[in-house]
């Protein structure tokens, strides 16, 4: 027990005489206690997070810069990058003239229930002879943005130079960004390629390179998307028609799982447009506002790898989604034990993951031979 300095220490009581602390004391020094606990968790917490952002900071400081020539990571490719070539045979000269027809259910089809997530669904062989299997494949629904696998093909047959260049404005990406439409980088005023926006388009589903190209190719959306509906009519597509080119909400715009794996088998027929539709990673060309290009990476490749389903490899794909459409998948796999091709396209999913277990799903299930 302390004493003050100018008094002389008395001999300790007896600790029965010695005083007790009251109850209302001891509940404090408690409080103090579990404040004191309190404080140091937090601080232990705080420089446990400060660490890991430093060393987040000094990985990402260290992480090279992406050379300034458009560079492509495609399936099966993933490890290496390519340089496109700087020029290439224009887009009418391609000598394929892709061919669809409608698929039809066979006696072995079979009908997809609770196994897979998606509200419609439908596998069919890549050449579209044959329903493999299906899911309300026939109902009308919204494709979000697997509409921009219509516009990749459209655009693809409009062009005359992939080389060409074109002015992304801020008339086009301002509306866009209201809409709350997913964009693939590009600023206005920023002059680019037409193969740039061809891949800003399906990588990262940027709804500014859908417009450009729109109105690169046919003056307007409005005449772009007339242009669409004419293509839809071409095919043979029955309950299909477009309002727009990037797949924003319109009750007037829909389709079926059954015609939009028609139209991802059409696409798939142009080596420019598969190339497209199965590159992972791929940087744009040195622009005065981007020197360094723009890095677009798949949506569907960075939630898949390819190689997940049993005996089977996903080569190709698009995603999309809306509030109304919600999670959408249309894909291209092949059978690891003859290359065979298969299109597997779903709709109305609850998550991101989801259209992709379900086609990882239907490919490991439904494709062997």
């Amino acid at each position: 027990m302390n004493t003050p300095h100018n008094q002389r220490r008395a001999p300790a009581p007896d600790i029965r005489e010695r005083p007790r602390i009251s109850p209302q004391r001891r509940a404090e020094i408690e409080r103090m206690r579990r404040r004191r606990r309190r404080i140091g968790i937090a601080l232990v917490c705080a420089l446990v997070f400060c660490t890991v952002m430093l060393i987040h900071a000094i990985r990402t400081y260290e992480m090279p810069a992406p050379p300034p020539a458009a560079e492509v990571i495609s399936l099966g490719e993933r490890q290496q990058q390519t340089t496109p070539p700087d020029t290439e045979a224009p887009a009418a000269e391609d000598p394929i003239v892709p061919v669809v027809s409608r698929p039809a259910a066979t006696a072995t089809t079979k009908t997809l229930t609770d196994e897979i997530d998606s509200e419609y669904a439908v596998l069919i062989t890549a050449d579209t002879s044959a329903i493999l299997a299906r899911k309300g494949a026939d109902k009308r629904i919204y494709p979000a943005s697997l509409t921009k696998i219509m516009s990749l093909i459209v655009a693809y047959e409009s062009i005359t130079d992939l080389s060409e260049t074109f002015t992304v404005t801020s008339t086009i990406i301002d509306p866009l960004y209201l809409a709350e439409a997913t964009l693939a980088g590009f600023a206005p005023g920023e002059t680019v390629t037409i193969r740039d926006l061809l891949y800003g388009m399906i990588l990262p589903s940027g709804a500014e390179a859908s417009v450009s190209l729109a109105i690169h190719t046919a003056g307007s959306e409005e005449e772009f998307v007339s242009r669409m509906n004419a293509k839809a009519k071409e095919m043979g597509l029955k309950n299909t028609h477009f309002t727009n080119c990037s797949g924003l909400h319109h009750e007037d715009h829909y389709t079926t799982c059954t015609e939009m794996a028609m139209i991802l088998a059409y696409a798939l027929q142009y080596p420019t447009c598969r190339e497209i539709l199965s590159t992972y990673q791929y940087t744009t060309s040195s622009t005065e506002k981007h020197p360094e290009g723009v890095e677009l990476t798949s949506t569907m490749f960075s939630r898949v790898h390819g190689d997940e389903p049993t005996g089977a490899l996903i080569v190709a794909g698009k995603t999309g989604y809306t509030h109304q459409a919600r999670h959408c998948l249309a894909s291209y796999g092949e059978r690891e034990a003859d290359g065979a091709g298969f299109i597997f396209v779903t709709t109305n999913a609850d998550g991101k993951f989801e259209p992709i277990f379900d086609a990882i799903h239907a490919y490991s299930e439904y494709i062997h031979k």
